[in-house]
C-alpha cells in the first residue's frame, strides 16, 4: 500500500461503516437476496459493533424478508473478522462492520495485513460515526497536542495511553 493511500486511510471517517463484495455479474441482483445474510463482527457480543450490527441486522430481515444473522468473530484488533469476510464469496450474502480500525487504523500500523481495506471491499452504507476525543488530567500542564508529544517524549516512563483498537 502507498504511503498516500496510507494516509488517506487513517484519516478517513469510516467508523461503522458496514462493507462487502460487490455482488457477482452472474447473480441475478433482482431477486437479491434469496438466502440469509450474514453480517460478521470483528468483536466480542455485547460491545457497541455487535448492538449496532444486531439493530441494522433485524431492520434488514424485516426489509429484505430474509433472516440476517449476526456473526461475531473477535480477535487481532478486527484482523480475524475482516480477512474471514475478505475471503468470502463476493455475493453480496456476508457483510462487515467495517469499524475504523480495521479498515483505517490497522493499515496504517501494520506492514503487512491479509486483507486491502480499500480493494477487498465496497462500502455500502455508513451505520453510525461519533467524535473521537483526546484528554488529560485538567490539572496538567499539557494545553496542546504539542505539549503532550513533548512531554511523552521527555518523560517516556510516566506517560501512557488507551486505545479500544490496535495496539501499538
Amino acid at each position: 500500500m502507498t504511503m498516500p493511500r496510507r494516509t488517506l486511510l487513517t484519516g478517513a471517517s469510516l467508523a461503522f461503516a458496514l462493507a462487502a463484495t460487490p455482488l457477482r455479474a452472474q447473480e441475478d441482483s433482482s431477486k437479491y437476496p434469496t438466502r440469509p445474510i450474514r453480517i460478521i463482527v470483528g468483536f466480542t457480543a455485547g460491545g457497541g459493533n455487535d448492538i449496532i450490527a444486531r439493530i441494522v441486522g433485524q431492520k434488514l430481515s424485516e426489509s429484505l424478508g430474509q433472516p440476517v444473522v449476526i456473526e461475531n468473530k473477535p480477535g487481532g484488533g478486527a484482523i480475524v473478522a475482516t480477512e474471514y469476510v475478505a475471503k468470502s464469496a463476493p455475493d453480496g450474502y456476508t457483510l462487515l462492520v467495517g469499524a475504523s480500525g480495521a479498515m483505517t487504523i490497522n493499515p496504517a500500523v501494520y506492514a503487512r495485513l491479509p486483507y486491502d481495506s480499500i480493494g477487498d471491499f465496497a462500502p455500502v452504507s455508513e451505520l453510525g460515526s461519533f467524535p473521537l476525543i483526546l484528554v488529560v488530567n485538567a490539572s496538567s500542564p499539557i494545553k496542546s497536542v504539542a505539549d503532550l508529544v513533548a512531554y511523552a517524549k521527555a518523560n517516556p516512563d510516566k506517560t501512557n495511553y488507551a486505545s479500544s483498537s490496535a495496539a501499538f
